[in-house]
């Protein structure tokens, strides 16, 4: 084997770096429906096939002197792998969801100890404040009354401090 001289390395460079040929480019942008149609029946969106057609086409276009037989051909390849990635991300993300969810479900609340712990506190923080939110703050957080079944405004808080609990 001989050694290869600059000039064919400069030659190997320029064609690796050559633009896909406007031929291809406009091949593939004339059947730009048919392709989006193709993705869509694959995903069930089409939001999600236009954004899988897009990233499709613009890492296409520096293989695009790869192509050998018919653009279309090859970009339908090209479209048909990038679904099947998407739905690999997709099912490992959903995976990863449903294994959050399980240890949500496993989740034991925190001992009576820890949430005395964290009312004391929340105690000592509404002290510092104003009486009508300290007393908001309490009756939410502490006494666990939740912010639709209250009736402040019948024990004459009025509705400013029905507001203020309504902001959690």
């Amino acid at each position: 084997m001989s050694p290869m001289s600059e000039s064919d390395l400069d030659t190997d460079d320029r064609e690796a770096e050559a633009p896909p040929s406007p031929d291809v480019i406009s091949v593939l942008v004339a059947n730009h429906r048919e392709f989006l149609t193709y993705v869509e029946r694959r995903v069930g969106d089409r939001a999600l096939a236009e954004e899988i057609l897009q990233e499709a086409f613009v890492k296409s276009l520096d293989k695009a002197d790869q192509i050998r037989d018919s653009a279309v051909g090859w970009f339908y390849r090209v479209l048909r792998n990038a679904v099947i990635d998407h739905q690999r991300r997709h099912a490992t993300a959903t995976r990863r969801l449903e294994a959050f969810a399980a240890e949500l479900d496993e989740f034991v609340p925190p001992a009576g100890e820890v949430r005395d712990a964290v009312c004391r506190c929340v105690a000592q923080l509404a002290d510092t404040l104003k009486p009508e939110y300290a007393n908001a703050l309490r009756r939410v957080e502490i006494d666990g009354v939740s912010s639709r079944g209250r009736s402040l405004v019948a024990r004459g808080m009025g509705a400013p401090v029905r507001s203020r609990t309504d902001r959690r």
